[in-house]
């Protein structure tokens, strides 16, 4: 419904322990440019996101160590580390995984250290990549940065992006946007079993609204929610790519759902657009380029001649514009969901990518209505 048209228009002891152990990266620039094949200015730009999770993680173990936060303050300071940062965090994980699987087997744990490099490549923007997005282990990582955790808005800093207006967006929801997979309020834990007027009453809705109405805390309700067509999206604001996106792209934009009773924002989804004189890729290339990033289990279902959505299980549900809805329905079957399209003019040009983490989303719906049905 609101999907497409809207887009067209525009931590204990141990723990401790084992967090300030001695690990470092060694990357010598010209020497790992040349095994790896990677230019020198690629290498730099790994070093300081490495440099930058190592001054985000000590800062926060600091703050921990004389009292300035408590064990959750920390854990989730040191998920924004991770977040910013992801693959300096994904090498380190796999760094120290590799050491003790070679320890137990008393083997030379080089080599398997040497493959951990891949996520410092993998998490890295590059714009001659059609598919600016890499998974692991049920994580998104788009353009250098993650997709996964809920973050304090004061701890978002994504790397080479503009926050400004998803930071105006959280002071002030009237700069928000409502769109991408609607959900009926029914799909959230806490208001499964309200009906009818039980459930307009919670909602705090007089009558229902096409325009939608604004529920305070909760989102933007569309049509009767008495009914299936009753609808609710939530508030999202953007983050803009601010560096060179390359000869392919023209523009890349991380969005986040805004809790403003939290002060917080959850990825949602990342979306790269691309040049229309570019010939590079076709429409069906990136969408076979995606697949190929998601794995075997996801397909390609077509909407129409330039719109193809792309999920690990069938799209059952659609709004009145044929998107898909109620992707957090019980039992959710849905992590991630991809859009591909191609400009309308020129179906096998594409316009642009979207790849949303569902399960933040469907997480998120039912943070927000367990506390509204407090």
């Amino acid at each position: 419904m609101v999907l497409l048209r809207t887009l067209q228009r525009l931590i204990p002891a141990f723990l401790l322990a084992t967090l300030t152990g001695a690990v470092t990266i060694s990357l010598t620039a010209p020497v790992y440019a040349k095994k790896s094949g990677l230019s020198p200015a690629k290498i730099k730009q790994i070093n300081k996101s490495r440099k930058s999770f190592e001054a985000c993680r000590k800062d926060v173990i600091d703050q921990l160590r004389d009292g300035t936060i408590n064990k959750k303050k920390f854990e989730v300071a040191l998920g924004s580390c991770k977040e910013n940062f992801p693959g300096a965090d994904l090498y380190i994980t796999c760094k120290k995984q590799a050491i003790q699987a070679a320890s137990a087997k008393n083997v030379a744990a080089s080599q398997a250290i040497e493959q951990c490099k891949r996520y410092l490549i993998a998490t890295t923007f590059d714009p001659d990549v059609p598919v600016p997005f890499f998974t692991e282990g049920g994580q998104l990582y788009f353009a250098s940065v993650g997709l996964n955790r809920s973050l304090p808005i004061s701890a978002l800093a994504p790397p080479n992006f503009n926050c400004d207006k998803l930071q105006a967006a959280t002071r002030n929801l009237t700069q928000a946007q409502y769109f991408l997979f609607g959900n009926h309020p029914n799909t959230f834990a806490g208001t499964g079993d309200l009906k009818g007027d039980a459930l307009m009453e919670l909602l705090k809705m007089s009558k229902p609204s096409v325009t939608g109405v604004d529920i305070v805390d909760f989102g933007r309700v569309f049509n009767d929610p008495r009914a299936a067509s009753g609808m609710v999206y939530f508030p999202t604001g953007a983050c803009d790519f601010e560096a060179e996106p390359g000869d392919l792209l023209s523009g890349l934009s991380a969005y986040y759902l805004i809790d403003h009773g939290a002060n917080s924002v959850t990825p949602y989804f990342g979306i790269a657009y691309y040049k229309q004189d570019q010939r590079r890729v076709t429409t069906a290339k990136l969408i076979q380029a995606l697949l190929r990033t998601l794995g075997p289990t996801y397909k390609g279902t077509p909407k129409n001649d330039y719109v193809t959505f792309i999920a690990a299980a069938n799209l059952t549900e659609v709004d009145d514009e044929q998107d898909p809805k109620n992707l957090c329905k019980q039992p959710r079957q849905h992590r991630f969901v991809g859009i591909v399209q191609g400009h309308k003019d020129k179906p096998n040009k594409p316009e642009y990518l979207i790849l949303a983490n569902v399960k933040n989303l469907c997480d998120f719906g039912d943070r927000l209505a367990k506390r509204l049905v407090q």
